[in-house]
């Protein structure tokens, strides 16, 4: 897409500076359009032939315009015949001169590598090469056929900065060779900057920057700059180009709630070409639209920003992401003080030799927190963790990825099942969710209830069911689930409004519920209304008679069935006084079995010091009592002498590993 910068004026005025050069006597003159790779000089260019031909200046003097590509030609040889060809055919109508000039030509060039000259036209398969040939003897040919056919010639070379040093030695040779001949001008493009380093790399120069300079300054005569872009035109070309989301599919008008002024003030800084922010508009632009929703688009920003001006430091992100969204197990603060410093390190050596250092490694700091330790910081709360960013461990891949990576949770679908609630439909998308990641779903459900005010108490019914579906086989990993909505279900009570409360009173699908009964202990961390935690505790009440009785029904076999387990548990969290009466009257009548009850906090080893299954004694004693798990590691039997801890099976035979690690706790290890 083209955009008006303004260029007109330039163009215009370098295209009248070029034929007044042209048309000025019997002269000549080497022009040099300048500008970094992007600037515009091609753009520049392509008006400049489009006005020359129909400038009077230009045409009265009977001039013409070619262009010479050098970056086109393979090598030295290739380049010196493509020049030699322009020459005869484009300057010299006679063609005797043309036999002669080309003959003059080839027998100066790289001769190794010429070959015969095929200029395509009266002239073919030219070979012969004249005696004692001198340049001075080829400028005169050249300035005698100008000077018959009245003619004045403009060469234009581009991309003279994409050369080799010895083609670019070349391209000047040539120039040179013919620099004084009248009627014989030369406009060379070119990003000086880089056309000096190659200069420098040449024997001529030998590395000296000045060396290179003057010889420079030794061919060109005239500099033509391409200025930097204005911050209107980077207004014009970049940000009101960009696309603007502030997510789930929010429009607005103003950039600044996308992208804050920091990054706008490092992206002027950077993009200082139109080709550079051509570049960033179309990595912005190829971001999928449904990715702008799931994401904060500030963030989102901010990595296209270090993927495209900081590559290395972006690599180095890539690699370090375990630890930098907390994923990477570190015992001990002096460890996570290391090996923050490490991964800084390697940001700071990343982006060594860029301008905007310093502000690329505050930026990392900013997203991702842990890496203030390797600053000297003690205190990484300074840097909250930005939700659905970058250091988010559930969101760092969507941004590796630009896409929603295999086995994350939508946003956008939550929030349109959010939205469609209480279907059906909704309930079962959900379902399909939670099964598939419980953790996830429940955690993007909180973060999009509030754009679904109304489907709150709906919520409440949905996480009602799924609770009684869970099955505490697994006690570590039911409990997870378990807590997360009981957590999550009283955040939601506290911010219903008063009818959305009175009407969730009267749900049959709420009140008088598991979730309900259990949601009650830990109302009071998140709300203190008198009405609603004297209504769940109600529940509560209610509900342990019916939970004493459930497990006094309850056989030895059936203890560690999921319903009869997730009682268990739940009477223990509303009356552990009750749960003790209950357990003591059925261990001494010997309906329960103490190893099957101890079972229920068998658990799966994740600390990093726990070598094999566990059981949370601590967990037991404080619901049953220590007398009561004592009592029953010291009258359970041994368990076999060839139990292998490392070997145990949990979920396939739990009574066994529970039996093993009873015996280990008897005897002095466990």
């Amino acid at each position: 897409m083209e955009v008006d910068l303004g260029r007109e004026p330039l163009a215009e005025r370098f295209s009248a500076e070029l034929a007044r050069r042209v048309s000025d006597g019997d002269r000549s003159s080497v022009s040099a359009l300048v500008g970094s790779w992007g600037a515009g000089k091609s753009w520049i260019l392509a008006h400049i032939r489009q006005r020359l031909p129909a400038d009077p200046q230009f045409t009265a003097a009977n001039a013409a315009l070619v262009s010479f590509n050098p970056w086109f030609y393979a090598d030295d040889g290739a380049l010196f015949a493509g020049f030699s060809s322009l020459l005869v055919q484009g300057t010299l109508e006679v063609q005797r001169a043309r036999k002669r000039v080309a003959s003059l030509l080839q027998s100066i060039g790289p001769a190794a590598k010429f070959g015969g000259v095929d200029v395509s036209g009266p002239v073919t398969a030219i070979g012969e090469h004249l005696m004692a040939s001198t340049p001075e003897r080829i400028r005169a040919a050249i300035a005698e056929g100008l000077r018959r056919t009245n003619r004045k010639l403009l060469v234009v070379m581009d991309d003279l900065d994409r050369l080799s040093p010895g083609e670019l030695l070349t391209v000047f040779k040539l120039v040179r060779l013919v620099g004084d001949v009248p009627g014989l001008h030369y406009l060379l493009a070119y990003d000086e900057v880089t056309l000096q380093h190659l200069l420098e790399q040449t024997p001529l120069a030998a590395g000296s920057p000045e060396r290179a300079r003057r010889y420079l300054e030794k061919i060109v005569e005239h500099r033509f700059a391409v200025p930097p872009l204005t911050q209107d035109q980077i207004e014009a070309v970049l940000f009101r180009r960009l696309p603007i989301h502030t997510g789930l599919g929010d429009a607005t008008a103003d950039l600044d709630e996308v992208m804050d002024y920091r990054l706008q003030g490092l992206l002027s800084r950077v993009i200082t070409t139109p080709r550079a922010a051509e570049r960033f508009v179309d990595l912005a632009t190829s971001v999928p639209a449904h990715l702008w929703q799931e994401l904060p688009a500030s963030d989102l920003y901010e990595s296209l920003f270090w993927r495209m001006f900081a590559p290395d430091a972006w690599q180095v992100i890539v690699d370090e992401r375990r630890f930098l969204t907390g994923q990477e197990m570190l015992v001990g603060e002096d460890e996570r003080k290391r090996r923050a410093a490490t991964v800084l390190n390697r940001l700071s050596t990343a982006t060594s030799g860029l301008a905007i250092k310093e502000d690329l490694l505050e930026s990392f700091i900013e997203h991702f927190p842990s890496l203030g330790l390797g600053a000297g910081s003690n205190n990484i709360a300074q840097y909250p963790e930005r939700e659905r960013g970058m250091g988010d461990r559930d969101f760092a891949d969507h941004y590796l990825w630009l896409e929603v990576p295999p086995g994350a949770v939508s946003e956008v679908e939550i929030a349109r099942l959010l939205s469609d609630m209480p279907s059906s439909a909704a309930s079962s998308g959900l379902n399909e969710l939670w099964t598939d990641s419980a953790r996830l779903t429940l955690s993007a459900v909180e973060r999009n209830i509030g754009r679904c005010h109304e489907s709150r108490p709906y919520l409440l019914e949905w996480a009602a069911s799924v609770y009684d579906a869970l099955s505490p086989v697994m006690v570590d990993a039911f409990q997870r689930s378990d807590r997360a909505l009981r957590a999550f279900s009283a955040r939601v009570i506290r911010d219903l409004d008063a009818d959305q409360t009175q009407a969730l009173r009267r749900s049959a699908l709420f009140a008088g519920t598991n979730l309900s009964v259990d949601v009650s202990n830990v109302l009071e961390r998140f709300t203190s209304d008198p009405e609603i935690l004297s209504a769940f505790k109600a529940m509560a009440e209610e509900a342990i008679p019916r939970l004493v009785n459930e497990l006094a029904s309850t056989t030895a076999a059936g203890l560690t069935e999921p319903g009869s387990a997730a009682a268990y548990f739940r009477l223990a969290r509303l009356s552990p006084v009750q749960l003790r009466t209950v357990t003591t009257t059925m261990l001494d009548s010997g309906t329960w079995d103490g190893i099957d009850l101890l079972s229920l906090y068998l658990a799966t080893a994740f600390e990093p010091e726990d070598e094999h299954p566990i059981i949370r004694w601590a967990e037991a004693e404080g619901h049953l009592g220590g007398e009561i798990v004592e009592s029953i590691v010291q009258i359970a039997p041994p368990a076999p002498t060839s139990a292998d801890l490392n070997q145990l099976d949990v979920i396939g035979d739990r009574r066994a590993t529970t039996l093993a690690l009873v015996s280990l706790r008897r005897g002095g290890s466990g």
